[in-house]
This record gives C-alpha cells, sequence and structure tokens, in this order.
C-alpha cells in the first residue's frame, strides 16, 4: 500500500501501456514547512496499481492484498471458523468493504467515514441470559437472525458476541446491565 502525496488529484493515471495507478482515500492536508511561513496543500492517497482500471474485481483483490496477503486471508478465514481472531476477520471484512466501495469508484475520504470511524463492539455476557426467559433473550435472537459474529464458551458460561451493528435499544441494555462486559474496538486497524 503506497500513500502518495502529489498536487495530482485525478483517481486513475496511467503509468505504461495496461498499467494504472487506482488511488482512493483521497484528502487534501496542510503540511507546515518551518522555512515557509505560509502552509501548503498537500493531495494524499492510497493507490495500487492494476491493469485494467474498469476491472472491480481485480481492483478490490489489488486493494485487499495491499494490507491482506493470501497466506494471511487463510489463516484469518481458519481462526475464524475456530472461534479466534474474530476482531482481526471483522477489521478484514470492513477492509474488504472499502476495497469494494474504492472499485466503484468512490475517491475522497469522506465516502469511506462510515466504515473509517466504525466500531467492533466485543460484548460478554452469562450465557443463560441468553436463552428463552433469560436477560437478553431478544437480543440473542436478533443477534442470530441478524447473522452476527457471536462465539460461545458454554463451559465457562459465557457468550461472546462481536458486533459491527447494533440498536441503540439492545445498547442500552446492555450497557444498563452489571452482568455485561463491553469492549469497543476500532473497524479498521490502519493508518490513514
Amino acid at each position: 500500500m503506497e500513500t502518495i502525496s502529489e498536487s495530482k488529484q485525478e483517481r486513475v493515471l496511467q503509468i505504461a501501456p495496461h498499467k494504472y495507478r487506482v488511488r482512493f482515500l483521497h484528502e487534501i492536508i496542510e503540511v507546515t514547512d518551518p522555512d515557509i511561513e505560509e502552509p501548503r496543500l498537500v493531495h494524499k492517497a492510497i493507490e495500487v496499481e492494476v491493469a485494467d482500471p474498469y476491472d472491480t474485481d481485480k481492483i478490490t483483490a489489488s486493494i485487499v492484498r495491499c494490507l491482506y496477503s493470501p497466506e494471511h486471508i487463510e489463516e484469518l478465514l481458519s481462526s475464524f471458523t475456530k472461534g479466534e481472531e474474530i476482531i482481526e476477520f471483522m477489521r478484514y471484512q470492513n477492509w474488504r468493504k472499502i476495497a469494494k466501495l474504492a472499485a466503484s469508484g468512490a475517491f475522497e475520504k469522506a465516502e469511506f467515514a462510515e466504515i473509517l470511524q466504525s466500531e467492533i463492539i466485543e460484548v460478554e455476557m452469562p450465557f443463560a441470559s441468553t436463552l428463552s426467559g433469560g436477560e437478553f433473550e431478544a437480543m440473542a435472537d436478533y443477534t442470530v437472525k441478524a447473522k452476527i459474529n457471536t462465539y460461545a464458551d458454554v463451559v465457562n458460561n459465557k457468550v461472546k458476541a462481536y458486533l459491527s451493528f447494533i440498536t441503540q435499544e439492545h445498547l442500552q441494555q446492555l450497557e444498563a446491565s452489571t452482568n455485561v462486559t463491553i469492549t469497543y474496538h476500532p473497524g479498521v486497524d490502519f493508518d490513514v
């Protein structure tokens, strides 16, 4: 993943025959140089090289590979199916969303704001509270129906849910309970 700082602000640049740079997460930042009184504006973006700037699948794959090698993706998938590295897997999924947005034409950093500002909410609660008649039965039912990532450690009578979305009503219910631990994690894990 290469970050550029140039005055050009085009989304796609041809750099050779059948070789293009696709830029995304573009922003204009102010840079102050101690030798110059006036700050200057610099265009900053992330770019990937591709053969076809209109092949959204290849652009998406190139962007995903900026942060995740194929081997790393295999490790994440394997760990995720065992209930391990769930937060990192969800961050990978958020990076894929960014890649798909960029491939479909998103360029300015503001267009990615929802994903960049997202959080992964890790919730730990007693397993019994998620069963029929339990304090969080309705939320557990919602979680299963919405196919939200959950991991139940029944041996220790705990459920861990990893949420990328939660209704305000359910969040308030969780925050009001003394039997619940809530941890907030950034939804993406890279510097932009």
